[in-house]
């Protein structure tokens, strides 16, 4: 395999990985994610339609009877009529209101993130704001270092770092608050 080859699927693996480990952590332990629509049809018809498919196949891999399986309740899905498929797009939406209370109410025990004490950080997400109103079409990675350049003069005047400690403290406080709230 030539190098840039090998290099081009090193980085699509690391890219791969690293949105997998993203979406493992927008998981919530013990809350469900919401249905889709097709999913609650397909739940519906499951057993009917396996029925169906074994009595016309013969009895085979249970794998590529599960395939046979959905592949037909996919193409009964595609061919359903749209007023047919509203009782299942209301129950999508049931369950997704359901979730959104269920991951509110995971949220607020949450602790919240301690915030951090360095004035860069609060100076960076004003400016950074600033900046994205100024340049939208900017990459992240162009802003973050047009911020970095800004620092050194902010850095050198202290009352200028003073307001960013201020909104450290206030910060600070509403953490403390929210963690009060938690342990009573």
């Amino acid at each position: 395999m030539p190098k840039d080859a090998k290099d081009a699927k090193d980085a699509k693996d690391a890219k791969d990985a690293s949105r997998h480990s993203k979406r493992k952590q927008q998981r919530i332990p013990g809350v469900k994610r919401p249905k889709s629509g097709y999913t609650f049809f397909c739940n519906q018809q499951w057993e009917k339609v396996k029925a169906e498919v074994l009595s016309c196949a013969s009895a085979g891999d249970s794998i590529k009877l599960q395939c046979a399986i959905m592949k037909e309740l996919s193409l009964r899905w595609k061919a359903l009529p749209a007023l047919q498929r509203v009782p299942f797009e209301k129950l999508a939406q049931q369950d997704s209101v359901r979730y959104r209370t269920e991951k509110d109410q995971y949220v607020r025990t949450q602790p919240p993130k301690k915030p951090r004490n360095n004035p860069y950080i609060y100076f960076f997400k004003e400016t950074q704001q600033l900046i994205r109103r100024e340049h939208p079409e900017l990459k992240q990675s162009e802003v973050a270092k047009k911020v970095a350049t800004l620092w050194p003069a902010v850095r050198d005047n202290p009352s200028q770092v003073q307001k960013y400690e201020v909104s450290f403290q206030q910060d600070l406080r509403q953490y403390n608050t929210r963690m009060d709230e938690l342990n009573a």
